[in-house]
């Protein structure tokens, strides 16, 4: 029989982020109000253009979902592009504000 093993240290999974038409990648920050995602490839945004990533999170049960952000800041590090987003308020109700507040709290308690 398999014993619980959620309080020991293992692994975390990370959240992902979809832009139109297919680009992938992974959300590497949550705060409140915004995040930060990872993409192997130039999303192709401009800074202060409104855009709609699909937020998903397979490890928590969080099902895709639109996020109507914001693009606040685009750079290029190590081969990949980060691109910073800010949460377009208000927040819809639902899924979006449920599910993002979920991966925050992941996000904020894999810190500790």
């Amino acid at each position: 029989m398999s014993r619980e093993r959620r309080g020991t240290d293992r692994n975390r999974g990370f959240a992902r982020a979809g832009l139109v038409p297919s680009l992938y990648g992974y959300v590497a920050d949550v705060s409140a109000r915004g995040f930060r995602a990872v993409f192997r490839e130039d999303p192709r945004l401009s800074k202060g253009a409104p855009v709609v990533p699909v937020l998903s999170f397979s490890e928590i049960d969080v099902e895709p979902f639109p996020l109507p952000s914001e693009v606040r800041w685009i750079r290029e590090k190590e081969g990949a592009w980060e691109v910073g987003f800010s949460v377009r308020l208000p927040m819809p109700a639902g899924p979006a504000e449920r599910d993002f507040f979920r991966i925050h709290e992941y996000y904020r308690d894999s810190a500790r």
